[in-house]
C-alpha cells in the first residue's frame, strides 16, 4: 500500500506506485493510478427493540436482535426526556443489556440500540421505554399517549380527568401492578393493544363516553377484572384470557351488546355479571373452574347460558330475573360447592340443563320458582342435599320433569327436605312420580304438587 497522500499532487509524483511516468509527443506526462483504500462497512441497526417481560425495578433488561456480527452494540438511554446518554456497551454476539439503576414514581426511561463495527454505527433502533407508577388525577390532560412504552412497573392509575379523551399505549405488553381508570367523564378510548400479562387486576369505571376498550392480547391478571358503570361501552373482548388471579365483574354497562372471554379456563374468585341492559350474547366457552360464586342477574336481553366446559363452581351459583333468558346449559358441571343454586324468576326460561351435576352440599337449596314457562329440568345424576328447600312453584314442568326431580331424591335416600312443585302449570306427577312422593312423605320431607 503506498504511503503518499494521493491528495497531493507533488508528493504524490514522487511515488510511483501512485504514478506511471510516460511520454506523449516528446512529453513526458504523470498518469494517476487507481488507489484503491478499502473502507469498513456500516453494520446494519439491530432490530425488535424491547425491554423483557422478566425486568424489575432496578434489573430492566433491554434486548433487541442482531442481524449482522458488530464488534459491540452500544445501549442509549434517556431519562425522563433528558438527552441520550451511552448507558453501556456489549460484545457484538450480546443482545440485551441490564439497566440497574432504580427508577423513582413517575419516571419515563427510553432506550435505543446501535451496532458498532470497525469504528463505524448503525442507525439507532426505534425507542423502547418503561414508566413507574404512573398516576393522574384530576388534570387537564387531554391525552396521554406513549408510542413507545413497552413496560410499566407499579401502577397505572387515572382518575377523574375531567377533559381526557384518550389514553393509548399500544406496544405496552407488561403490567406489573394494577390498571385503573376511573371517572374520566369524556374519555372515549383505551388502547392496549399489546398488553399481554398483569401481576394485578384491572378498574374500569365509571367513563360515561368510554367505546373503544382494546385489550385484544391480554392473556392473564393476578388480580380481578372490573368493568362496571361505563354507559355506551358497547362490547368486552378479551380473546386472548386465559386466567385471573381474582374475581371478573362485568356490571351496570348499559349498552353492552356482547362479552366474550372464549380462551378463559379457569377463574380463581367470582364470577358476576349483572344489570347490563343490552347484553345479548356471552361466550364463556372454555371456563372450567369458578373458584367462588356464579351470578348471572338482571340482564333482561340475554337469551341463553352456556358454558360447555365447566366442572366445578366453588361458591353458590346465582342465574335471576334475566327476562328475555330462555336456556341454561352446563353439560359438564359436576361439582357446586356453596350454597344456593338459584335460578329463580327467569320468565322466559324453558329449559334448565345440568346433566352431570352430582351431589350438592347439606343445605344447598335449589331454586327455579317462579319460572312461568320452564317446562324442562335435566338433573338424571343430581344427589339432592338433606335439609334443603327445592323449589319449581309457578313453572311449566312436564310430567317426565316433576318424575326426575321426585325419583332422584328417592334415590339420593332425601330427608328433611322442602319439595314444591305447585302453581303455575306444573303437570301432576306421574304413576311412578305418586310412588316416589309418596315415599319421600314417609321419609321425613314436605312434597308438594299439582
Amino acid at each position: 500500500m503506498p504511503s503518499c497522500d494521493p491528495n497531493d499532487l507533488l508528493e504524490a509524483a514522487k511515488c510511483l506506485q501512485c504514478f506511471d511516468l510516460k511520454t506523449l509527443g516528446g512529453v513526458k506526462i504523470f498518469l494517476l493510478c487507481a488507489l484503491v483504500i478499502p473502507v469498513p462497512p456500516t453494520p446494519d441497526a439491530p432490530t425488535n427493540p424491547d425491554i423483557d417481560a422478566t425486568s424489575t425495578d432496578g434489573h430492566l433488561i433491554v434486548t433487541w436482535t442482531q442481524t449482522t456480527a458488530p464488534d459491540t452494540n452500544e445501549v442509549w438511554v434517556s431519562r425522563n426526556g433528558g438527552a441520550y446518554v451511552l448507558l453501556t456497551s456489549v460484545a457484538g454476539n450480546v443482545t440485551q443489556a441490564i439497566d440497574a439503576t432504580a427508577m423513582a414514581n413517575l419516571d419515563q426511561w427510553t432506550y435505543k440500540i446501535r451496532a458498532v463495527k470497525g469504528g463505524n454505527s448503525s442507525a439507532f433502533t426505534s425507542t423502547v421505554s418503561a414508566i413507574k407508577n404512573f398516576s393522574k388525577n384530576a388534570t387537564a390532560d387531554v391525552t396521554f399517549s406513549f408510542p413507545d412504552l413497552v413496560f410499566a412497573i407499579g401502577g397505572f392509575t387515572v382518575l377523574s380527568c375531567a377533559a381526557l379523551t384518550s389514553i393509548s399505549a399500544p406496544l405496552c405488553h407488561t403490567f406489573t401492578g394494577a390498571l385503573s381508570i376511573q371517572g374520566n367523564n369524556v374519555l372515549a378510548s383505551v388502547n392496549l393493544a399489546s398488553l399481554k400479562t398483569m401481576t394485578g387486576g384491572i378498574i374500569i369505571f365509571s367513563n360515561p363516553l368510554l367505546s373503544a376498550l382494546t385489550l385484544n392480547t391480554l392473556i392473564s391478571t393476578g388480580g380481578s377484572i372490573s368493568i362496571t358503570s361505563n354507559a355506551v361501552l358497547a362490547a368486552v373482548s378479551l380473546p386472548a384470557l386465559t386466567s385471573t388471579g381474582a374475581n371478573l365483574n362485568v356490571s351496570t354497562n348499559g349498552a353492552i351488546t356482547s362479552i366474550s372471554i372464549p380462551a378463559l379456563t379457569s377463574l380463581s374468585g367470582s364470577f358476576d355479571i349483572g344489570n347490563n341492559a343490552s347484553l345479548t350474547s356471552i361466550n364463556f366457552l372454555a371456563i372450567q373452574s369458578i373458584g367462588l360464586g356464579l351470578t348471572i342477574g338482571s340482564n333482561p336481553l340475554l337469551s341463553s347460558v352456556t358454558m360447555n366446559a365447566l366442572q366445578s363452581i366453588g361458591g353458590g351459583v346465582a342465574i335471576g330475573s334475566n327476562s328475555g333468558l330462555n336456556s341454561i346449559s352446563f353439560p359438564s358441571l359436576t361439582t357446586v360447592v356453596g350454597t344456593p343454586i338459584d335460578c329463580s324468576n327467569n320468565l322466559s326460561l324453558t329449559t334448565a340443563s345440568f346433566p352431570s351435576l352430582g351431589a350438592l352440599p347439606v343445605g344447598c337449596d335449589f331454586l327455579f320458582n317462579d319460572c312461568t314457562l320452564l317446562n324442562t329440568i335435566s338433573v338424571p345424576a343430581i344427589d339432592f342435599g338433606n335439609n334443603t328447600i327445592i323449589d319449581f312453584s309457578n313453572d311449566a314442568l312436564l310430567v317426565a320433569s316433576v318424575d326426575q326431580v321426585l325419583r332422584r331424591g328417592v334415590l339420593g335416600t332425601l330427608t328433611g327436605a322442602d319439595i314444591e312443585m305447585t302453581g303455575g302449570t306444573n303437570a301432576t306427577p306421574g304413576v311412578q312420580g305418586l310412588l316416589d312422593k309418596a315415599a319421600l312423605i314417609i321419609a321425613g320431607n314436605t312434597v308438594n304438587t299439582n
